[in-house]
This record gives structure tokens, C-alpha cells and sequence, in this order.
């Protein structure tokens, strides 16, 4: 049960995306946060009823005829009005309707609906819980934005160093080839190339390592002799 910052860069960058998903995961269970799992839209039934009842409405009023319509909308009428908060509902008075345009507009038939009814109720109940689930799921996704992008960004970071080191890898090579194979000239192209990136150079350069001394132990009582 490894955690994301506790990779190597090497180990970080060779993770598939499915991997790099379970540690996500895996943060997201540390932060005690629950799962919510993305619902597929429902599959709704097809009632097959289309509207065909044409009317045309004016203000809250409908007409089955557009010349009637058109006719009242070239009237004055009012509606009830009132100071809802100040003298109150028993005060009321007449207040003029400005909305007269006339919009046509399509209806089913009451048969139709109630023929279908049962279906419909059954759509309705699927829509209502997607859409309960999606909300979730949404803010599943917006408490949890902070850790994707956490470990993603640690993960590209990771990719990118991972891709220098293998670039500069190639650009010693060519020194070294520069160089005619003389590894101290190589060495010395390659630091001035990358001066201000140790990171790089302690990651290509062959590393050193110091020479003990050879001693040799016929001559250790005759050092010790001496020395007495």
C-alpha cells in the first residue's frame, strides 16, 4: 500500500493511467472522503405520443382559435394587484395587463397522457434518481479536485524528469563521441552543458567512487616496529 509520494521518480512515470487512478483512490480513502460512482443515464421508455393540440395563448389565457386570441389581445384587461407588504391583501385594486402578444404553442391530448401514464410515472422515478446520483457524483468530483490534481501533477513532474535524464543521457553520449572517447573531456562538455543542473549531472555522469588504499599486511609489524 505504497503512496504516491513515496515513488521514485522512475517508479511514478512507468505507471499506467489505471494505476495512477488507484492511487487516487487510494488518497482519496486517507482523506476519509466516500466513493461516488458515476450512473449511467436510465434507459427511459418510448410512450410514442407526440402534441397535437394547438392553442394560442394570451397572457394566462389559452384559445383554440388564433383569430380569437389575436382579437382579445387587442383589448384591455387587467388583473388583481395588491401592497403585499404594506396595506395588505383586502386593499386590492386593478392593475393593466401589458403582455397582449400572441404565441402559438402544442399540447398532447389528455387521452394520450393518461393512456401512458404508468410509463411516464416510471421515466419520471428513473430521471429523479440519475439525476440525485449525478448531483452527488458532481460533488464527489469537486471535494476531490485538489487530490487528482495533486497526484497527477506529481506524476507528470515525474514523467518530465524521468524524460531529461534520458535526453541528457543521449547529449553525453555525443560529448563522449566529441570527445573521441576520452571520458574526462565528455564529463567536462556535459557540466558546462548542464551547469545549474546537478540534479541531471548526478543522475548521468558515471559516479566516482574513492580508491582505498591496498595495504599490505607482510609490512604491518615491520610499520609497527617502526614506529615503536
Amino acid at each position: 500500500m505504497k503512496r504516491y509520494e513515496e515513488y521514485e521518480a522512475t517508479e511514478l512515470q512507468a505507471l499506467s493511467d489505471d494505476q495512477i487512478v488507484a492511487l487516487i483512490e487510494l488518497e482519496i480513502a486517507y482523506a476519509g472522503i466516500r466513493p461516488v460512482f458515476k450512473m449511467d443515464p436510465p434507459s427511459l421508455e418510448d410512450v410514442h405520443i407526440t402534441p397535437t393540440v394547438t392553442a394560442y395563448k394570451v397572457g394566462e389565457r389559452y384559445f383554440q382559435n388564433e383569430d380569437d386570441a389575436i382579437e382579445v389581445a387587442r383589448k384591455t384587461f387587467f388583473k388583481l394587484d395588491y401592497d403585499y407588504q404594506g396595506a395588505g391583501y383586502d386593499y386590492k385594486w386593478l392593475e393593466p395587463v401589458l403582455d397582449t402578444d400572441v404565441s402559438k404553442c402544442i399540447y398532447y391530448h389528455k387521452e394520450d397522457v393518461m393512456r401512458v401514464k404508468e410509463a411516464l410515472t416510471d421515466n419520471n422515478r428513473k430521471r429523479e434518481e440519475f439525476e440525485k446520483q449525478n448531483k452527488e457524483y458532481n460533488e464527489f468530483l469537486k471535494t476531490t479536485t485538489a487530490i487528482r490534481q495533486e497526484v497527477w501533477s506529481t506524476v507528470n513532474e515525474a514523467r518530465k524528469v524521468v524524460a531529461e535524464i534520458e535526453h541528457a543521457k543521449l547529449i553525453f553520449q555525443k560529448h563522449l563521441g566529441l570527445a573521441e572517447g576520452n571520458e574526462d573531456i565528455a564529463k567536462n562538455f556535459f557540466r558546462a552543458a548542464y551547469k545549474g543542473r546537478q540534479d541531471i549531472i548526478d543522475a548521468v555522469l558515471p559516479q566516482e567512487t574513492a580508491v582505498e588504499p591496498i595495504v599490505d599486511s607482510e609490512s604491518q609489524p615491520e610499520a609497527q616496529g617502526a614506529i615503536e
